[in-house]
């Protein structure tokens, strides 16, 4: 022990250094309010500060509540019913609940959606190897099974492996559009043909289809669709879009040479049959010939005799297809 004088501290006096105690802070209660204009009585404030506490933690649960959403409410209501009419949680609450797993399974990959968070099927087929005769659901598909075709008059063979099928439904009523494709090397891809059939369910569960109809063709020459052409006819070709068909007709110096009876029809051309109402009569008085079309044939008769000329025949006609 050293010879320092120790000194001894009142510990009562340090700690009134820093706070009172209760009957000094109430007498300096009173004091204050001898002086003040409009004192407030000790009863009160004692009553402001042992309410205090319970007035601030009704403040921030009022808050809380208003702005945030509890974890349990977040797990039982948000998440489950997904109502957007329920307020919504803040990011931390969810960072603190969402995983990447049940994100997944509850919501779509952010792979597959626009910028604006909406959902684009147009660029998610679902893949399936169903063929479309079994694609009843409503949906948006690319079949990717085995090379498979439908049919639409004149074609027998109308591929579709690799391509788009939409299923629209409403009650026992379904609508089935087919983006059709060809063959380029050893890949199918669409190439702008579009079919389309409707169908129904019946009390048995059947899925009665209609014939398929053509949507959209674009404008091509089918060179495949003639089959044989009449003696001394130069040219005869048939163009396909999708309202119908053009018969284009030429030959040199414009003029044919008959070689049937005078007013006896002669086959000009034959080809595959076609959808497409018949016959058809057209008349050039003064060409001195009449052309008949029908489904399968395209024939002219004139009124001059057999071995003369016809003039004035390059022309093309158009009729209009019914499917």
């Amino acid at each position: 022990m050293t010879n320092e004088e120790l000194k001894v501290v009142n510990l009562k006096d340090v700690i009134k250094e820093f706070t009172y105690v209760k009957n000094d802070f109430l007498s300096k209660i009173e004091e204050a309010n001898k002086e003040s204009i409009a004192p407030a009585s000790t009863k009160a404030i004692v009553e402001y500060i042992t309410n205090e506490k319970g007035a601030i933690n009704t403040e921030i649960n009022s808050k809380l509540n208003s702005d945030y959403l509890p974890k349990e409410t977040i797990k039982s209501t948000y998440l489950t019913k997904n109502d957007a009419s329920i307020t919504y949680a803040t990011k931390d609450n969810l960072n603190h609940y969402l995983t990447e797993d049940n994100a997944n399974n509850l919501y779509s990959l952010k792979d597959h959606t626009h910028d604006n968070l909406t959902f684009n099927i147009f660029a998610n087929p679902a893949e399936t190897t169903l063929l479309i005769d079994e694609l009843i659901e409503p949906g948006y598909y690319k079949y990717i099974g085995n090379t498979a075709a439908i049919s639409c008059a004149p074609d027998n063979v109308i591929y579709y492996k690799n391509g788009l099928i939409r299923v629209e439904k409403q009650g026992n009523r379904i609508v089935q559009t087919l983006y059709a494709t060809s063959q380029y090397d050893d890949n199918f891809v669409i190439d702008g043909r579009q079919f389309i059939r409707y169908g129904f369910i019946d009390d048995e569960d059947n899925f009665i289809r209609n014939d398929w109809c053509v949507k959209h063709l674009p404008y091509k020459e089918r060179p495949d669709l003639v089959n044989r052409k009449g003696d001394n006819v130069d040219s005869f070709t048939i163009f396909e879009n999708t309202f119908g068909y053009h018969f284009k007709w030429l030959q040199s110096n414009d003029k044919y040479f008959l070689p049937m009876d005078q007013y006896q029809f002669y086959t000009i051309a034959k080809f595959s049959k076609l959808p497409i109402a018949y016959p058809h009569i057209i008349g050039n008085l003064i060409g001195h010939i009449d052309t008949k079309i029908t489904d399968t044939e395209f024939k002219i008769r004139s009124v001059n005799k057999k071995g003369e000329y016809v003039t004035g025949v390059n022309n093309t006609f158009f009729i209009p297809r019914i499917n």
